[in-house]
């Protein structure tokens, strides 16, 4: 017998398939052959019924012994012929027992009833029977083909599913762990410029900065957070970086009061309120104004935009920044093209970065 492992059985699904199969195809075969027998040839009725169900009964134990033995390998859809000539190898074995099993059935039965089963000379019994199981038996392994080929390729997609699901959300955690360094180093570097000016200050932006790493550290193997976790995120950020450039920049808030509670990829628009900081705020004298809206244009779309006053964007800005093409992986990863996120020089000056998510709820 050969060594089969888990992946070698026939699953269950497929089994009850053909069960199912075979029992409709054993009521079909034996329902006609009794009408016809019975009922045009005026046949006793009990013949018929023997002739069939005894062909039946003993091919159905054959094929469960063949099951049993050969199940489906692994490599049946990949070489197809070479399960085919496994499968072959057991019909001289079928033929060899279904004679003499199904015959040795009728003539005991016709014993029962006092009568003699007569039949053909026993070598065209044995040809004829056998070429005729011989042909049953290559359909029979067709429709195996074909519905065990269909559950392999189901499964195969599943798994491809899943396996695609598991590698987005490991690539979408990863790109946010990638971010999260980088978000750290620039707001300790704030709080270790302002120790020197201002210990009091510095002292309030530690306390701010700990509570922000509080609730990042809360979802840190989490690709996506509620919409309220974000925004608070960005307020955060915000007073650290306003505590900082105080005399230099005011923040508007326009929050929307009709904002579904939809999840968002965490820390997505962070980038862009310190993309603004540092482009728009950090290098100018003079007081800049950042306004970020958070808007629902319509029941399928979600806006955020940091729009500041002052300052261009370039294009070596737009394509090579680090941030913005940290947010623009982790969009494809998690929404594919249907979210976009777009980086706009306003007129005669000032930039506005637009994300726009999809938001069906």
């Amino acid at each position: 017998m050969p060594d089969l492992n888990a992946e070698d059985r026939i699953p269950s699904a497929l089994l009850k398939r053909l069960a199912w199969l075979w029992l409709a195809f054993c009521v079909i075969k034996i329902g006609s052959a009794v009408l016809l027998e019975h009922s045009e040839q005026g046949v006793a009725f009990w013949k018929p019924l023997l002739w069939e169900s005894s062909s039946l009964l003993v091919v159905t134990l054959l094929v469960l012994v063949q099951i049993r033995l050969l199940a489906i390998p692994r490599y049946l859809h990949t070489q197809p012929w070479r399960w085919l000539r496994r499968q072959l190898s057991f019909l001289p074995v079928l033929c060899l027992f279904f004679v003499p099993a199904t015959y040795g059935l009728r003539h005991a039965v016709y014993a029962l009833f006092g009568e003699v089963y007569q039949h053909a000379g026993w070598l065209l019994v044995f040809v004829y029977e056998s070429v005729t199981l011989s042909l049953f038996y290559l359909l029979w392994l067709g429709v195996v083909f074909g519905l065990a080929t269909r559950e392999h390729l189901l499964a195969e997609r599943i798994h491809a599913q899943e396996t695609a699901l598991a590698l987005r959300e490991a690539q979408l955690v990863l790109l946010r762990q990638q971010l999260q360094p980088h978000f750290l180093f620039n707001a300790l570097n704030l709080i270790s410029v302002t120790m020197y000016e201002n210990v009091p200050r510095a002292d309030a932006l530690l306390r701010k900065l700990a509570g922000l790493l509080r609730q990042t550290a809360a979802q840190a193997t989490k690709a996506t957070h509620p919409l309220a976790d974000e925004l608070t995120i960005l307020r955060d950020y915000a007073d650290i970086m306003a505590a900082r450039f105080e005399d230099r920049v005011e923040i508007n808030w326009q929050i929307a009061d009709d904002l579904p509670a939809v999840e968002v990829p965490s820390m997505i628009a962070q980038p862009l309120l310190e993309n603004a900081f540092k482009h728009g705020v950090e290098p100018l004298t003079g007081k800049t104004h950042l306004t970020l809206r958070v808007s629902r244009p319509s029941t399928e779309r979600l806006v955020l935009e940091v729009e500041q006053d002052r300052g261009h964007c370039s294009e070596d800005q737009d394509e090579k920044g680090q941030g913005l093409a940290n947010v623009r992986r982790r969009l494809a990863a998690h929404y594919g093209e249907t979210a976009s996120l777009q980086l706009v020089n306003r007129q005669p000056e000032g930039v506005c970065a637009t994300l726009s998510l999809p938001c069906a709820s």
